[in-house]
């Protein structure tokens, strides 16, 4: 199987001259391969692994090379264009040794697809083209794809998590990240130095449902396996079901009129945005914000306890005033004093949820927010899996002694308002008068008159 543009031949023998030259020194096993390593590439010999290497070792290997280097080629389709004319290729290197591996080589190429196939079946359809494997019949009218084919080595770099190439599959995982990468940084440049308001960061989650990869013969530069890829679940056209459409309607139809007098209030339900911004920050991940989803994740958060312990303060019967000053309290102090003193529990030490927060998104957050530090791939899923714990470690904390806190409770179970929390049905008789109040529940007792 050959592809049909010259260019991408001659990124092949580019990209085959690098993997030749660099056999030796880095298709290579740690030094320090545990037996379980090993014993994992013994009975898994065909699978595309990532093979980890730093200087020191591929010196002191070097003419002893225990494992084949392999080339892979992913084909993207990009949700936009980019400024660059077809053919226009990148070759990326990671370091001006000439002993360290090609890190990508990412070649841009333009297919025009039927209109039809460019609504139902994109990605398939514009591969099959961009292969030669297929002749679009445009007389109807076409639409044109913009296409990345990103070639790489299964050599694995001193950036990357060893650890999830003994995963199975993970070594190829470790390979589309790594070329997603590289892409975003094309797509970055193109931002910078052309301006361009179009592109934007790509996860996984912002491409096709699966694409393909390739096997490629460093000789020859032929095609050879093709694999696919699962990406995500999210469909072409998606139309959202529910089990009853008009129950769906008239839950969104309280929904709104909630968030109408939550909004002519004097204060609204403190709650709300933060669990919009939650949400936001699934958006942005999809989309390719990863970075930004991260901030917005942490505001989500902050927000939320910061929501909590101000309704933990308007049950203990505070006015506004004093209210307004206890909420200038730092997140720090919220997570791991008040909120511990108020509703009880373990906040702090190895192994608590609220610290694993703190590792997953705070710190991750601050390096990105005060030292410009882009996170790695790798947690930005973490950092969400952290973010929902803190949610669940919350809900189980307000269950205990609810008695105490009733308005707080009711608030961070509302659907109306996010929550994903069932009250408990000792609870509904207070909730069903509460809401009966004349002012919003949520409000100080000064602000509601009581």
């Amino acid at each position: 199987m050959k592809l049909v543009s010259g260019a991408v031949a001659r990124i092949r023998r580019r990209l085959s001259r690098s993997s030749r030259e660099s056999t030796i020194a880095f298709g290579i096993l740690p030094l320090d391969a545990t037996p379980e390593q090993l014993s994992y590439w013994e009975e898994h010999p065909n699978e595309a692994k990532m093979f980890h290497h730093t200087e020191e070792t591929a010196r002191a290997v070097r003419g002893q090379p225990v494992a084949p280097v392999k080339a892979a080629m992913f084909a993207f389709r990009l949700p936009f264009d980019l400024p660059v004319p077809t053919g226009s290729a990148f070759g990326l290197r990671r370091s001006p040794d000439p002993d360290e591996p090609m890190w990508v080589m990412l070649m841009v190429h333009r297919v025009n697809v039927e209109l039809a196939a460019a609504a139902l079946a994109p990605y398939e359809r514009g591969l099959a083209v961009l292969l030669g494997e297929a002749e679009p019949d445009l007389n109807e009218g076409s639409s044109v794809q913009t296409w990345i084919l990103a070639h790489t080595l299964n050599v694995g770099f001193d950036d990357e998590p060893f650890e999830v190439s003994l995963l199975p599959g993970g070594g190829i995982s470790i390979g589309f990240e790594r070329c997603l990468r590289a892409i975003n940084m094309v797509c970055d440049a193109s931002r910078l130095v052309a301006r361009d308001i179009y592109s934007r960061p790509l996860t996984k989650d912002s491409l096709d449902p699966k694409i393909a990869w390739f096997d490629e013969d460093d000789e020859t530069g032929v095609l050879a396996d093709r694999h696919e890829m699962r990406l995500h679940k999210r469909v072409y056209n998606p139309r959202t079901v529910v089990p009853d459409p008009e129950e769906m309607h008239q839950l969104l139809s309280e929904a709104v009129s909630r968030r109408l007098e939550s909004e002519a209030a004097m204060q609204p339900h403190p709650l709300l945005v933060p669990r919009l911004l939650a949400l936001q920050a699934g958006a942005q991940r999809w989309y390719g914000e990863a970075s930004a989803s991260i901030i917005t994740l942490h505001a989500a958060a902050e927000t939320l306890l910061g929501g909590l312990y101000r309704l933990l303060l308007v049950d203990q019967g505070l006015d506004s005033t004093e209210i307004k000053n206890r909420m200038h309290a730092s997140f720090k102090s919220v997570l791991r004093t008040h909120l511990p003193t108020h509703l009880g529990g373990r906040w702090t030490g190895p192994g608590t949820v609220p610290e694993q927060y703190w590792t997953d998104v705070y710190r991750v957050r601050n390096a990105l927010v005060h030292e410009g530090e882009e996170p790695s791939w790798w947690t930005f899923n973490t950092a969400a899996k952290s973010y929902d714990a803190l949610v669940e470690f919350v809900d189980e904390r307000l269950l205990v002694g609810w008695r105490n806190h009733p308005r707080a409770l009711i608030a961070w179970c509302e659907p109306w308002a996010g929550g994903t929390m069932a009250l408990p049905p000792a609870a509904q008789p207070i909730a069903d008068a509460l809401r009966q109040e004349r002012h919003p529940y949520w409000l100080p007792c000064d602000l509601a008159g009581r």
